[in-house]
């Protein structure tokens, strides 16, 4: 007997559509859908936790803001093979506790954090400690700032990374990426097999420089 084919789903999220939230898209997904987000304000954390090889995209036109509401994030990528792309995130952490505005969890492969605008937060724009193959492209990211418990607001920071199968093709890629008035550094790389092109980084400084000492691209 034939197996039964099983066919990608396109899942429309916003205001009068089938799902009014991002979250309840993820939860109903099954592997190869996409989440197709229409214009909108989201107040919610996006947790990717439960399905491989989802896509979370912005509806053509459109610019739909995640704003998680402060000591959250705005999306969670727990789950292999993740894309987001174009949305719009801000408020994320708080003055008291730093975190990501897109964080990639630790041994997640293959996720695609693509042509996103990440603005006021308190911590780092997208990060990510343990992850192999990502690909970070195409975002803007600016005005992160530092909280009171001292963890970093660099606008990228991709540690302890990894590529796939040994080739930079499949290895940590921070691409295209413009990052400005972060509070630390603008772009912050710890692992191997890293490639670091056609960025625009700038204007990563505060009043209290000397004590953080921001740099434009840190090498841990």
């Amino acid at each position: 007997l034939l197996a039964t084919p099983t066919w990608a789903i396109q899942r429309e999220v916003g205001p009068g559509q089938t799902y009014t939230t991002i979250s309840a898209c993820e939860s109903a997904a099954s592997s190869g859908d996409i989440c197709n987000v229409h214009a909108g304000t989201y107040t919610e954390q996006v947790n990717i936790t439960g399905v491989a090889n989802l896509t979370f995209q912005a509806n053509t036109g459109d610019t739909p803001l995640v704003n998680p509401g402060g000591g959250f994030r705005v999306f969670y990528i727990n789950a292999n093979g993740t894309t987001v792309k174009g949305f719009e995130g801000t408020n994320w952490g708080s003055a008291a506790s730093a975190l990501a505005g897109i964080e990639i969890n630790l041994a997640i492969t293959g996720a695609v954090v693509q042509d996103n605008v990440l603005h006021d937060g308190y911590g780092p724009g997208v990060y990510c400690n343990g992850c192999t193959a990502p690909l970070v492209t195409g975002n803007t990211i600016y005005n992160g700032q530092r909280a009171s418990a001292g963890v970093s607001a660099d606008g990228v920071a991709i540690l302890a990374c990894t590529s796939s199968d040994g080739t930079f093709a499949n290895g940590c890629r921070i691409q295209n990426n413009t990052i400005h008035d972060m509070h630390v550094d603008g772009i912050k790389i710890c692992g191997q097999w890293f490639t670091v092109s056609g960025n625009n980084v700038y204007n990563n400084i505060d009043t209290d420089h000397a004590s953080v000492h921001p740099d434009g691209i840190q090498f841990l």
